[in-house]
C-alpha cells in the first residue's frame, strides 16, 4: 500500500537531485528507505549523493546494497566504479565498470571511465580499446579522444596518438588539455631520443 506514495517520493527527491539540491533530495531517498529498506534505486541514488559530497565508503556501501537487491543493475555498477575509482581502488573499480558493460554495454561514459582506470593500471592497450568503444558509441566525445590520444602516445603510437588529439581539438577547440597533449606528442615525435631522455 506504500507503493505510490514511495514512487512520488522518489520522483520528487530525483528532481532534487537532478537540480543540485542535494541536500533536500537527501531526506526524500531516507523517506522511501524507511518504508522499504531495500528500495534499490533510492539504495543507489543515496549512494551517489554520498560520494557526490565525498564520502566515498559510504556511497560504496550503499550502491552495493543497492545491487544486492537489483542485481541487473547496470547504472549502479558505473556508479560503484566511480566511487572505488575515487578511493583509488583500480582493480574493483574496472571489474565494477566491466560488469556495468557487461550488463548494459552502451554508455560511452562508462566505457571511458573503464579506460582512464586501465590507463591508470599501465595497461595502455587495454585502455585503447576501451576508449575506442566509448568514441564507437559516441564519436563526438573529445574527452576519450583525448583519452585514447594518451593510451596511444603512451604505447609509442604517435601518429594515431597525434590524430586523435586533434581529433578532440576539433570537437572542442578550446579543450586545453588536448592542446598541451598534442604539444607534447608532436614534441616527442620530431625528437624522439630527447623525449625519452626526460
Amino acid at each position: 500500500m506504500f507503493t505510490v506514495p514511495c514512487e512520488e517520493t522518489l520522483r520528487s527527491a530525483l528532481a532534487l537531485h537532478q537540480a543540485g539540491r542535494l541536500h533536500e533530495a537527501e531526506p526524500l531517498y531516507r523517506q522511501v528507505l524507511a518504508v522499504q529498506p531495500n528500495h534499490p534505486e533510492a539504495l543507489h541514488l543515496l549512494g551517489v549523493i554520498a560520494g557526490q559530497v565525498g564520502k566515498h565508503e559510504i556511497a560504496v556501501d550503499l550502491i552495493r546494497q543497492a545491487i544486492a537487491a537489483k542485481p541487473f543493475f547496470p547504472e549502479a555498477y558505473s556508479n560503484l566504479g566511480i566511487m572505488l575509482h575515487a578511493q583509488r581502488k583500480l582493480d574493483e573499480a574496472v571489474a565494477a565498470y566491466r560488469q556495468a558493460n557487461a550488463l548494459k554495454g552502451n554508455d560511452h561514459e562508462t566505457y571511458n571511465n573503464l579506460g582512464v582506470a586501465l590507463a591508470e593500471q599501465g595497461l595502455a592497450d587495454e585502455a585503447s580499446i576501451a576508449f575506442r568503444q566509448a568514441i564507437a558509441l559516441h564519436p563526438n566525445f573529445p574527452e576519450a579522444h583525448n583519452n585514447l590520444g594518451a593510451a596511444l602516445k603512451d604505447q609509442g603510437l604517435f601518429d594515431e596518438a597525434i590524430a586523435a588529439y586533434r581529433q578532440a581539438l576539433t570537437l572542442n577547440p578550446a579543450f586545453a588539455e588536448a592542446q598541451s597533449n598534442l604539444a607534447v606528442a608532436l614534441e616527442a615525435k620530431a625528437h624522439p631520443a630527447a623525449t625519452a631522455q626526460r
